[in-house]
C-alpha cells in the first residue's frame, strides 16, 4: 500500500471535491467545473507518481483511476452531469475493491 495511506487520503480527497462540486453556488460554474476538473486530475496524477501498490491492487485500481480521470476531463470540459456520473461509479468501484477505513460512498451521492 502506499506510504501513509497516501491514496486513502487522495481518494477522500476526491470524492469531497466531487461532493463540493455537487453542492456548488457559484456564479462563474464554467470557471468552477475547470478548476473542479484540475484539480481532480492533478490529484490521481499525485497518486500515480507516490502509489506502490501489490501487483493485484495495482491491477484493481488503474482502471478506477483512467475513470476518474475520464470523468474528470468530462468536468473540466463543461459537461458535469456525465463527468460526475463517471467518477461516482469509480468511487463505487474503489469502495468494492479496496479496505479504507471511514470510506463511505453510498450510490445516492
Amino acid at each position: 500500500m502506499c506510504i501513509n495511506g497516501f491514496m486513502n487520503r487522495s481518494l477522500s480527497i476526491i470524492l469531497e471535491t466531487m461532493k463540493a462540486l455537487h453542492n456548488d453556488t457559484s456564479k462563474n460554474k464554467k470557471e468552477f467545473l475547470k478548476d473542479t476538473g484540475l484539480k481532480i486530475e492533478g490529484t490521481v496524477q499525485d497518486i500515480f507518481k507516490k502509489c506502490k501498490l501489490a501487483p493485484d491492487a495495482d491491477a484493481a485500481i488503474h482502471p478506477i483511476l483512467a475513470d476518474i480521470l475520464a470523468g474528470a476531463k468530462l468536468i473540466k470540459n463543461g459537461n458535469e452531469k456525465d463527468g460526475h456520473e463517471k467518477i461516482h461509479h469509480a468511487l463505487l468501484t474503489y469502495e468494492d475493491f479496496f479496505d479504507h477505513a471511514g470510506w463511505h460512498h453510498s450510490k445516492e451521492e
